[in-house]
């Protein structure tokens, strides 16, 4: 399936001219010359395919798991807007993958400055911390201009002279709260902290203790889900290098199941009978499970701090949401692809796991919306009810559900159906 990449639609002329990142780099570049330090990354692709392993598009946006000091298209900085195309897209943009949460930590036994670009070329770059000297695609108004401005047309971040402060060093971080776990769990790690100015903004820095961003995008991911029956699902990988570490896992109502798979071959694939699942009680799915998980992150080269940060940051959405998923490592060649990463100078040791998610729409979900969503049209109040409940505990995943439940209705059935959707998520806020 021949996918019209994000980065082909939000290209347009810029208004503002930009430095290109040559000379960004020459401006902020670092001042040792050798680099002896070590970045390790980590995040998640996460996409939604039907029981015969089509990608479905969602919404993914979700606010709420950050906290108000990330950047974002709303508040990009700098005076920065996102170009034409997107504005007002935190609510209405389509994509077939949300990159979640990648993470970049630095290791080193001094202190020293480099230069991390990364570049998304299918995707756009939606949230950031601390800010970058450069996010695109966006255009900037002339008062704000600076030595090395926002202004690009490529979906890329760069962040220029960050300042890896000595491990024992003290870094101000903005104040952790409850609501935005997703983000203030990656910091539990021995990483050096970081120093990064703000471009336009003399003598002013932000900290932390990794650098942030997250996007979204249309392109393919290489595993490919189907399931036929109620007896086994099918897991493909479409692309040429093995996956490894694959999780199957299913949790409904508390209860929960799983099963795991060493590695499917390039262009190979591996039935899984739904009937070998072991069972565990929902709660200690996540130590069980989290533990297998954490084991895996660590063989693919993270640190044992950062595995566990990767697996807590993530636990409540992997093993408590209702649904039937399959998580896996994606190849390195694979990242390196879709994400290219550059640092300058370059780190002795680079370090990239990302993790795949694959959230699978049953038949049987698919089928009970359609039959609930029509009853309750129909003035059925026990139907809305209890379907307004699934629709809840579905989330982010109840609009796609819906789609390819009413995939072959009638255009106003499919309409009205929507519309339902939208009506029982505002009434749930």
């Amino acid at each position: 399936m021949k996918l019209t990449p994000l980065a082909i639609i939000m290209t347009r002329r810029v208004l503002v001219p930009a430095l290109t990142f040559t000379t960004c780099l020459s401006l902020f570049g670092s001042p040792e010359g050798s680099a002896g330090y070590v970045a390790h990354e980590w995040g998640t692709f996460t996409s939604v395919q039907d029981a015969n392993g089509e990608l479905q598009r969602w919404r993914p946006l979700q606010k709420v798991e950050l906290p108000d000091f990330v950047y974002d298209w709303y508040r990009a900085g700098y005076g920065r807007q996102c170009t034409s195309e997107f504005m007002g897209f935190k609510s209405d943009i389509l994509s077939l993958q949300r990159m979640e949460t990648p993470v970049i930590y630095f290791y080193s036994p001094i202190e020293r400055k480099v230069d991390v670009s990364v570049r998304f070329p299918e995707g756009l770059i939606t949230e950031w911390y601390p800010q970058a000297h450069q996010i695109g695609p966006s255009t900037v108004r002339q008062d704000y201009q600076s030595a090395c401005d926002a202004t690009t047309q490529e979906s890329r971040a760069l962040w220029a002279g960050v300042q890896i402060l000595p491990s024992a060093a003290k870094a101000t971080l903005k104040p952790a709260n409850g609501s935005a776990s997703h983000y203030f769990t990656a910091r539990a790690t021995e990483a050096n902290p970081l120093r990064i100015p703000i471009a336009g903004a003399t003598g002013l820095t932000e900290s932390e203790k990794f650098i942030f961003y997250r996007g979204v995008g249309n392109f393919s991911s290489p595993l490919k889900v189907s399931l036929s029956s109620t007896d086994a699902l099918t897991i493909g990988n479409t692309g040429e290098e093995s996956l490894r570490h694959l999780f199957v896992l299913s949790v409904h109502d508390g209860s929960a199941s799983f099963t795991s798979v060493d590695q499917v071959s390039g262009h190979g694939s591996q039935i899984v009978p739904l009937r070998g699942f072991r069972a565990v009680n929902g709660g200690k799915l996540a130590s069980t499970l989290g533990t297998m998980m954490k084991e895996a992150l660590i063989n693919e080269g993270l640190y044992r701090a950062e595995a566990e940060s990767m697996v807590n940051t993530w636990a409540d959405s992997w093993f408590e949401e209702d649904g039937i998923r399959v998580l896996y490592v994606l190849p390195r060649r694979w990242t390196d692809t879709t994400l290219p990463i550059q640092m300058q100078p370059a780190a002795r040791e680079l370090v990239r796991v990302m993790v795949g998610r694959a959230e699978v729409l049953p038949p049987v979900l698919t089928k009970t919306l359609s039959v609930e969503i029509k009853a309750a049209l129909g003035g059925d109040v026990a139907a809305r009810k209890t379907v307004t409940i699934r629709l809840k505990k579905l989330g982010r995943f109840a609009e796609p559900a819906v789609n390819v439940a009413f995939a072959d209705a009638p255009s106003k059935l499919k309409d009205e159906a929507c519309t339902f959707v939208w009506e029982s998520r505002r009434a749930s806020r």
